[in-house]
């Protein structure tokens, strides 16, 4: 049976067109990239548990079997698979999913694997950016053995306020975020079809066109 999310403990939910309820987010990325998932995109253990071989390579398997799961109506396996990492680090739940990352990361391969880390800086009402959020979340996911590649200018994305969140894909396009991730991850060598580049296309355009140009 599928495990419910108490609104009290994930706040308002998203239900999956299986019945699943699965975190916000999840819905959010579904709504965002107009394909459909299913429960068993959404992985959670539902109490802590100790870190163990057994627990890791279960979590890595299942990040494996859900990732070549199609997700429109080609019926084609995806070629790339974003996985978010919920919570914060330092949460009591965490250290078995930062454990398993920092080890799928050294099973699939440096260019089929790629970290980002999201973090907000607040500004003070001076307007001062105050970075040392940021920089306790890196230390903590260096002492979780996440080790970052060096980190060059170009690689750090500014996301500020906008009026509307469905902004927030063009933002990342004026920054180089596509061509910076094509290069991390080499997608270029994988051969996607002249069909499913004009599917891209013709879903940005529409995308573009519906939440109109960012202020």
């Amino acid at each position: 049976m599928q495990a419910r999310c108490p609104p009290e403990e994930y706040g308002e939910v998203f239900v999956l067109d299986d019945g699943g309820e699965v975190d916000l987010d999840l819905g959010n990325y579904e709504r965002y990239s107009n394909v459909k998932r299913t429960r068993k995109k959404n992985i959670k253990t539902g109490k802590t548990v100790q870190i163990v071989p057994y627990l890791r390579n279960a979590i890595r398997n299942w990040v494996e079997r859900v990732a070549i799961v199609a997700v429109d109506e080609t019926g084609v396996e995806p070629n790339v698979s974003i996985i978010e990492l919920g919570g914060a680090v330092g949460d009591i739940e965490s250290p078995l999913f930062l454990e398993s990352v920092r080890w799928l990361r050294g099973y699939t391969g440096k260019d089929n694997f790629v970290h980002i880390h999201v973090s907000l800086v607040p500004q003070t009402n001076g307007e001062q950016q105050k970075t040392k959020p940021t920089k306790h979340a890196i230390a903590s996911f260096l002492g979780a053995g996440l080790v970052p590649d060096p980190v060059e200018e170009e690689q750090m994305i500014l996301v500020h306020d906008i009026g509307s969140t469905y902004h927030v894909p063009m933002l990342l396009e004026q920054q180089g975020v596509i061509s910076l991730l094509t290069g991390l991850l080499i997608l270029e060598k994988l051969g996607v079809s002249e069909a499913l580049r004009k599917q891209g296309d013709e879903t940005w355009k529409a995308w573009k066109s519906l939440t109109g140009a960012p202020p």
